[in-house]
Protein backbone atom coordinates (compact mmCIF):
# COMPACT_ATOMS: atom_id res chain seq x y z
CA UNK A 1 0.00 0.00 0.00
CA UNK A 2 1.33 3.34 -1.20
CA UNK A 3 0.31 4.98 2.20
CA UNK A 4 -2.39 4.79 4.94
CA UNK A 5 -4.24 8.38 3.86
CA UNK A 6 -5.98 9.06 0.72
CA UNK A 7 -7.24 12.83 0.21
CA UNK A 8 -10.07 12.73 -2.28
CA UNK A 9 -10.43 16.26 -3.72
CA UNK A 10 -13.22 16.14 -5.93
CA UNK A 11 -14.24 18.76 -8.15
CA UNK A 12 -17.66 19.68 -8.96
CA UNK A 13 -19.46 17.28 -11.53
CA UNK A 14 -16.26 15.47 -11.56
CA UNK A 15 -18.11 11.82 -10.56
CA UNK A 16 -17.22 12.60 -7.36
CA UNK A 17 -20.55 11.71 -5.71
CA UNK A 18 -20.53 8.24 -7.75
CA UNK A 19 -17.20 7.45 -6.05
CA UNK A 20 -18.67 8.39 -2.75
CA UNK A 21 -21.48 6.58 -2.86
CA UNK A 22 -20.98 3.48 -5.18
CA UNK A 23 -17.41 2.83 -4.77
CA UNK A 24 -14.97 3.95 -1.84
CA UNK A 25 -17.35 2.62 0.61
CA UNK A 26 -17.12 -0.54 -0.72
CA UNK A 27 -13.58 -1.27 -0.85
CA UNK A 28 -12.02 -4.06 1.70
CA UNK A 29 -10.84 -2.94 5.01
CA UNK A 30 -11.62 0.65 4.18
CA UNK A 31 -12.05 3.99 6.81
CA UNK A 32 -14.31 6.09 4.04
CA UNK A 33 -15.22 9.65 5.78
CA UNK A 34 -16.74 12.52 4.26
CA UNK A 35 -13.72 15.74 5.41
CA UNK A 36 -14.94 18.94 5.93
CA UNK A 37 -11.54 20.84 7.06
CA UNK A 38 -11.46 19.27 10.54
CA UNK A 39 -9.46 16.50 11.48
CA UNK A 40 -10.68 12.76 11.09
CA UNK A 41 -9.35 9.67 13.08
CA UNK A 42 -6.96 7.25 10.60
CA UNK A 43 -6.53 3.57 11.16
CA UNK A 44 -3.32 2.13 11.18
CA UNK A 45 -4.55 -1.37 9.79
CA UNK A 46 -7.13 0.53 6.76
CA UNK A 47 -6.79 2.29 3.65
CA UNK A 48 -8.21 6.04 5.17
CA UNK A 49 -9.94 7.76 2.12
CA UNK A 50 -11.11 11.09 3.38
CA UNK A 51 -13.12 12.83 0.35
CA UNK A 52 -13.08 16.39 0.96
CA UNK A 53 -15.36 18.06 -2.33
CA UNK A 54 -16.08 21.34 -0.26
CA UNK A 55 -12.45 22.21 -0.38
CA UNK A 56 -12.76 23.50 -3.77
CA UNK A 57 -15.38 26.04 -3.24
CA UNK A 58 -18.76 26.04 -5.81
CA UNK A 59 -18.57 27.21 -9.20
CA UNK A 60 -22.43 28.59 -8.70
CA UNK A 61 -22.03 32.14 -7.68
CA UNK A 62 -25.60 33.45 -8.77
CA UNK A 63 -25.35 35.87 -11.96
CA UNK A 64 -21.89 37.52 -10.16
CA UNK A 65 -18.70 36.67 -12.46
CA UNK A 66 -16.04 35.52 -9.69
CA UNK A 67 -14.09 38.42 -9.21
CA UNK A 68 -10.06 38.80 -9.45
CA UNK A 69 -10.30 39.72 -5.96
CA UNK A 70 -12.21 37.28 -5.11
CA UNK A 71 -10.34 34.67 -7.07
CA UNK A 72 -7.34 35.33 -5.14
CA UNK A 73 -8.95 35.54 -1.82
CA UNK A 74 -9.89 31.72 -2.48
CA UNK A 75 -6.70 31.31 -3.51
CA UNK A 76 -5.09 32.32 -0.53
CA UNK A 77 -7.58 30.59 2.12
CA UNK A 78 -7.01 27.29 -0.22
CA UNK A 79 -3.24 27.41 -0.09
CA UNK A 80 -3.42 27.88 3.85
CA UNK A 81 -6.29 24.85 4.46
CA UNK A 82 -3.36 22.63 2.19
CA UNK A 83 -1.06 23.63 4.83
CA UNK A 84 -2.75 22.74 7.42
CA UNK A 85 -3.74 19.55 5.93
CA UNK A 86 -0.18 18.57 5.29
CA UNK A 87 0.38 19.18 8.49
CA UNK A 88 -2.42 16.64 9.83
CA UNK A 89 -1.53 14.17 7.08
CA UNK A 90 1.88 14.98 5.77
CA UNK A 91 1.53 11.53 4.45
CA UNK A 92 -1.15 11.05 2.52
CA UNK A 93 -1.49 10.55 -1.45
CA UNK A 94 -3.46 13.18 -3.23
CA UNK A 95 -6.33 12.00 -5.69
CA UNK A 96 -8.01 14.08 -7.76
CA UNK A 97 -10.84 14.02 -10.04
CA UNK A 98 -11.21 16.53 -13.00
CA UNK A 99 -12.91 16.64 -16.32
CA UNK A 100 -12.28 18.48 -20.02
CA UNK A 101 -13.64 21.89 -20.12
CA UNK A 102 -16.18 21.67 -22.21
CA UNK A 103 -18.16 18.94 -20.82
CA UNK A 104 -17.53 20.12 -17.25
CA UNK A 105 -18.94 23.69 -17.80
CA UNK A 106 -22.26 21.98 -19.78
CA UNK A 107 -22.77 19.73 -16.59
CA UNK A 108 -22.30 22.84 -14.21
CA UNK A 109 -24.45 24.91 -16.12
CA UNK A 110 -27.22 21.84 -15.92
CA UNK A 111 -26.93 22.27 -12.16
CA UNK A 112 -26.96 26.14 -12.39
CA UNK A 113 -30.28 26.05 -14.02
CA UNK A 114 -31.21 23.16 -11.27
CA UNK A 115 -30.66 25.99 -9.00
CA UNK A 116 -33.03 28.56 -10.66
CA UNK A 117 -30.29 30.35 -13.30
CA UNK A 118 -31.53 32.15 -16.13
CA UNK A 119 -28.59 32.72 -18.31
CA UNK A 120 -28.09 30.90 -21.39
CA UNK A 121 -24.35 28.75 -21.66
CA UNK A 122 -22.82 31.77 -23.17
CA UNK A 123 -23.23 33.82 -20.32
CA UNK A 124 -22.98 31.09 -18.27
CA UNK A 125 -19.17 29.92 -19.70
CA UNK A 126 -18.17 33.90 -18.82
CA UNK A 127 -19.45 33.56 -15.03
CA UNK A 128 -17.57 30.09 -14.61
CA UNK A 129 -14.54 30.87 -16.82
CA UNK A 130 -12.25 31.30 -14.23
CA UNK A 131 -13.03 27.92 -12.02
CA UNK A 132 -11.65 25.86 -14.23
CA UNK A 133 -8.13 27.65 -14.38
CA UNK A 134 -8.55 27.49 -10.12
CA UNK A 135 -8.87 23.96 -10.56
CA UNK A 136 -5.49 24.00 -12.36
CA UNK A 137 -3.95 25.67 -9.34
CA UNK A 138 -5.48 23.51 -6.74
CA UNK A 139 -3.49 20.72 -8.70
CA UNK A 140 0.11 22.28 -8.65
CA UNK A 141 -0.45 23.64 -4.92
CA UNK A 142 -0.98 19.87 -3.79
CA UNK A 143 2.09 18.95 -5.63
CA UNK A 144 4.06 21.95 -4.18
CA UNK A 145 2.70 21.00 -0.95
CA UNK A 146 3.21 17.30 -0.10
CA UNK A 147 6.12 17.45 -3.06
CA UNK A 148 4.56 14.75 -4.96
CA UNK A 149 2.69 14.51 -8.26
CA UNK A 150 -1.04 13.71 -6.84
CA UNK A 151 -3.35 11.13 -8.59
CA UNK A 152 -5.14 12.37 -11.48
CA UNK A 153 -8.49 10.56 -12.62
CA UNK A 154 -10.60 12.02 -15.37
CA UNK A 155 -13.93 11.68 -15.62
CA UNK A 156 -13.79 10.64 -19.09
CA UNK A 157 -12.17 7.63 -18.53
CA UNK A 158 -13.99 6.88 -15.38
CA UNK A 159 -16.95 6.58 -17.48
CA UNK A 160 -16.37 5.64 -20.65
CA UNK A 161 -16.72 1.63 -21.18
CA UNK A 162 -13.58 1.78 -23.46
CA UNK A 163 -11.23 2.97 -20.25
CA UNK A 164 -13.49 2.17 -17.07
CA UNK A 165 -11.89 -1.45 -16.20
CA UNK A 166 -8.35 0.20 -17.19
CA UNK A 167 -8.67 3.11 -15.22
CA UNK A 168 -10.27 0.93 -11.69
CA UNK A 169 -8.10 -1.05 -12.05
CA UNK A 170 -4.84 0.94 -12.07
CA UNK A 171 -6.59 2.95 -9.41
CA UNK A 172 -6.56 -0.03 -7.27
CA UNK A 173 -3.79 -1.18 -7.76
CA UNK A 174 -2.26 2.06 -7.03
CA UNK A 175 -4.01 1.89 -3.51
CA UNK A 176 -2.93 -1.27 -2.50
CA UNK A 177 -6.74 -2.32 -2.75
CA UNK A 178 -9.21 -5.56 -4.45
CA UNK A 179 -11.66 -4.01 -6.80
CA UNK A 180 -14.62 -3.99 -4.90
CA UNK A 181 -17.96 -5.04 -6.08
CA UNK A 182 -19.93 -1.62 -7.13
CA UNK A 183 -22.25 -0.72 -10.00
CA UNK A 184 -21.05 1.95 -12.70
CA UNK A 185 -24.69 2.27 -14.23
CA UNK A 186 -26.04 3.67 -10.61
CA UNK A 187 -25.36 7.62 -11.60
CA UNK A 188 -26.20 11.01 -9.57
CA UNK A 189 -26.48 14.08 -10.58
CA UNK A 190 -27.14 13.27 -13.62
CA UNK A 191 -27.57 16.40 -16.62
CA UNK A 192 -30.66 17.53 -18.46
CA UNK A 193 -31.03 16.84 -21.90
CA UNK A 194 -31.44 20.57 -24.08
CA UNK A 195 -34.94 19.77 -24.08
CA UNK A 196 -35.15 19.92 -20.41
CA UNK A 197 -32.81 22.56 -20.00
CA UNK A 198 -34.40 25.36 -22.06
CA UNK A 199 -37.86 24.40 -20.37
CA UNK A 200 -36.59 24.46 -16.58
CA UNK A 201 -34.88 27.57 -17.23
CA UNK A 202 -38.48 29.39 -18.96
CA UNK A 203 -39.84 28.76 -16.03
CA UNK A 204 -37.12 29.98 -14.09
CA UNK A 205 -37.03 33.38 -16.11
CA UNK A 206 -40.76 33.67 -16.20
CA UNK A 207 -42.94 31.16 -13.82
CA UNK A 208 -40.12 30.87 -11.17
CA UNK A 209 -42.93 29.52 -8.59
CA UNK A 210 -43.21 26.39 -10.95
CA UNK A 211 -39.90 25.66 -10.45
CA UNK A 212 -40.62 22.67 -8.12
CA UNK A 213 -43.31 21.30 -10.46
CA UNK A 214 -41.62 21.07 -13.80
CA UNK A 215 -38.20 19.81 -11.44
CA UNK A 216 -40.10 16.95 -9.94
CA UNK A 217 -41.89 16.44 -14.15
CA UNK A 218 -38.03 16.22 -15.30
CA UNK A 219 -37.04 13.78 -12.49
CA UNK A 220 -39.58 11.35 -13.60
CA UNK A 221 -39.10 11.89 -17.68
CA UNK A 222 -35.50 10.81 -16.55
CA UNK A 223 -36.16 7.77 -15.05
Amino acid sequence: MIGNVVLHIGFHKTGTTWLQKEFFPKIENVNFQYFNRFYVPVYKNKLNILSAEQLTGSPFLGDLKLSDKLYQDNLETLRKTLEQLFKLYPTATILITTRDYKAWVKSCYSEYIKYGGTKDLQEFNILVSNWYYYQKCIIQMAEEIWKKEPIIIKFENLFNYQWHKQTILGLCNYLGCKVPSYDINKRHNVSMTPLQLRLLRFTNRSMPKLRPLIKWVIKIWNK
